[in-house]
This record gives C-alpha cells, structure tokens and sequence, in this order.
C-alpha cells in the first residue's frame, strides 16, 4: 500500500496534539540535492524537532527546530515568505520564535525529510536527577 502523506500528516498532527515527542531526520540521495536542501536553508544531513502541524487556508504546515538554535528554512512559508499574513503572524505568533524556528508546507517537508521518529512520552516514568 502506497503512503498516503495527507493521513500521514494528520496523524502526525494527532500524536502531537496527544503529547507524543516528533523528531525529523534529512538525507541528502546526492550533492545536488544536498546543494539544493542547503540553498534553501536546511542542514544536511539534520535531525530537528517537530513542534506543531496546522492547516492554513487549505494548506498543511510543519513547524520544525533545529535543535543548535540556529538556521531556517528559506522557501515557501519560511521566515521572510510573501505568503504569511499580519494576521497569520500573529496567530502562529512567528515573531516570537527564535532563528532556529520555522514553518513549512507539507509538501516540501515530504520532499525534503525522509525520517520521522515518534516518542510517546509517560510522565509518570520519567525520573529527573541532578548531581552534587
């Protein structure tokens, strides 16, 4: 059965609103695409945290975080995209976030990412120590 990436993604979007922790991993297949993944911003290859998933005007968005703080995505919907509203800006509050935050369409994340990694997180089993 061939994977039907618009369930993926709202399954996705059901784990995270049920507290589950979602990495993402890139691949480059060859130097080109590794140039190409790099121009538009991403580190390659790089694994970064999935923080929210939305649908704006039709659309499927991926909010991603590189986990060293820094870099972005420079395609469509990222940072400095004609695509984001005032409006927009202000209900997925992009202006808060740091360089290391960022949005994008579904379907370059699909084209872009090969990995996924899925945690449920158990609050009641995790143990915190701190060393003295």
């Amino acid at each position: 059965r061939k994977l039907d990436l618009t369930e993926l993604f709202f399954q996705l979007f059901s784990f995270k609103e049920s507290g589950f922790a979602i990495g993402a991993s890139n691949f480059a297949k060859d130097a080109a695409t590794e140039a190409d993944m790099r121009a538009k911003g991403l580190n390659v290859p790089h694994a970064y945290c999935v923080l929210a998933l939305t649908e704006v005007e039709g659309e499927c968005l991926i909010k991603l975080r590189n986990p060293n703080g820094w870099g972005g995505w420079n395609g469509e919907w990222g940072r400095d995209s004609a695509r984001w509203t005032y409006d927009l800006r202000q209900e997925l509050k992009t202006d808060d976030e740091d360089k290391g935050v960022f949005w994008m369409a579904w379907d370059d994340f699909c084209k872009y990412f090969g990995e996924l990694t899925i945690c449920r997180l158990l609050p009641d089993r995790v143990e915190a120590r701190q060393g003295g």
